[in-house]
């Protein structure tokens, strides 16, 4: 069963429990209210009480279903292009040129990962837009973690901490990771279906300078879709010109 027909069946339990929650209390209500004026209120009891029966029973298979039903990542296409470099200094300094015409500040260097990440940002009112740069031979399992977990999070409480960015800031973010060779942990990165979240909006690019290709991550479902389309148009444009013309 597929993840997405997984989640619907969760949320299906989670919502059929919460209306005979709801429902419960509103008939043991309605029957209180009747016992205090001398009513009949046995009809509105005996209702109330099968519904805190059914609430029980749904519980008990919603606590099932979310234990054994594990959701795992949707695996999606990612974007292939062919570029016309495999140089890494070359591509590096194609996108520096393309962000400081877009108004970007200079590239930085953070080296708080086993890793460099260069970054540069452009800020408009509330809106930051954020693109860090990684090279290294091949991802790995930590890398890939550091992304999918917390979007890099150690990076992130750097800007706070220096107020480059701001906790109530729009944050798009680009994630530009550079590898000679592709693994299990780079096609994780590029072929999972991007989650977002309120006000911190990704992008994971890929690229591979052995063959020459760019992946560009997939958002097939979920909220925040226009904010993924915003940046992948972004840097397609900034990468337009070292594209390859596949029709030739």
């Amino acid at each position: 069963m597929k993840s997405k027909h997984k989640l619907f069946l969760i949320k299906l339990s989670i919502s059929i429990t919460g209306i005979f929650f709801v429902t419960a209390f509103i008939l043991e209500g309605i029957s209180a209210y009747l016992l205090k004026t001398g009513s009949d209120y046995q009809l509105y009891k005996d209702r109330a009480n099968i519904c805190f029966v059914l609430f029980a029973v749904s519980a008990i298979i919603m606590c099932l279903l979310m234990d054994f039903m594990k959701i795992t990542p949707e695996r999606v296409k990612s974007t292939k292009l062919k570029i016309k470099y495999k140089e890494y200094d070359k591509i590096k300094e194609w996108i520096e040129q393309q962000l400081k015409k877009d108004g970007y500040g200079e590239i930085e260097e953070y080296n708080e990962y086993p890793y460099k990440i260069h970054y540069a940002y452009q800020r408009s009112s509330d809106i930051v837009y954020l693109v860090m740069i990684i090279r290294e031979e091949e991802m790995t399992e930590e890398m890939y973690q550091n992304y999918d977990e917390a979007r890099f999070e150690k990076l992130g409480n750097y800007l706070l901490e220096n107020k480059i960015v701001r906790e109530n800031d729009s944050i798009y973010m680009t994630f530009i990771i550079c590898v000679d060779r592709v693994n299990k942990h780079f096609s994780k990165y590029t072929e999972t279906d991007i989650e977002q979240f309120p006000r911190r909006y990704s992008l994971p690019i890929g690229i591979s300078l052995a063959s020459k290709t760019l992946y560009i991550g997939t958002q097939e479902e979920g909220m925040y879709k226009g904010a993924y389309k915003k940046l992948k148009k972004k840097f397609q444009t900034y990468l337009e010109p070292i594209i390859e013309d596949t029709k030739k």
